[in-house]
């Protein structure tokens, strides 16, 4: 019998609905009292194939056959800061990327560099969100369990090692 949380590597293994310790999921310090609620995606790769046929077909089926579950993720106080600013200032960018772009065009006159500001600060604010805005990454949901990357090792050492998170294995 599977315990609700386990790992597999370096991946993390949750039953649904279940709560996970109060250890900060990037170094296995103390939780801090605030928990992330995030809510995570995953989709069946072959669907972004149809994209080949029909746009319209790959924005139907991806609405309609995808997995949700929503897990309340445990940070310490830096963590959990470090992810709200990064969040914050990626926002920020892309809320800015508009008028600093009008800005430049009217102060400066030169349409080369206002194109630079523009593909600068949205590629900036994109990669903020992206890469520090994501406390786990999602590897595979299914209706019992999600899969998940990203927590760090000493985390995971607390849980029992599982053989596979493949869905067709028990």
């Amino acid at each position: 019998m599977n315990p609700d949380i386990c790992r597999d590597g370096e991946v993390l293994v949750v039953r649904r609905n279940i709560q996970l310790p109060d250890l900060c999921v990037k170094c296995a310090g103390p939780a801090h009292r605030k928990r992330l609620r995030k809510g995570f995606y995953w989709r069946p790769r072959e669907f972004y194939l149809l994209g080949f046929y029909s746009w319209l077909g790959v924005l139907v089926m991806l609405t309609v056959a995808r997995e949700r579950m929503v897990l309340r993720i445990p940070l310490c106080r830096g963590h959990y800061w470090r992810y709200r600013f990064a969040r914050l200032f990626g926002r920020v960018l892309l809320l800015a990327t508009f008028p600093a772009t009008v800005a430049w065009g009217v102060l400066t006159e030169d349409l080369v560099g206002m194109w630079a500001v523009f593909f600068s600060m949205l590629v900036i604010g994109m990669s903020v969100l992206i890469l520090f805005g994501r406390p786990l990454r999602t590897l595979f949901i299914n209706t019992a369990y999600g899969c998940f990357i990203g927590a760090a090792d000493e985390f995971l050492l607390h849980f029992p090692e599982r053989r596979s998170h493949n869905p067709n294995s028990g």
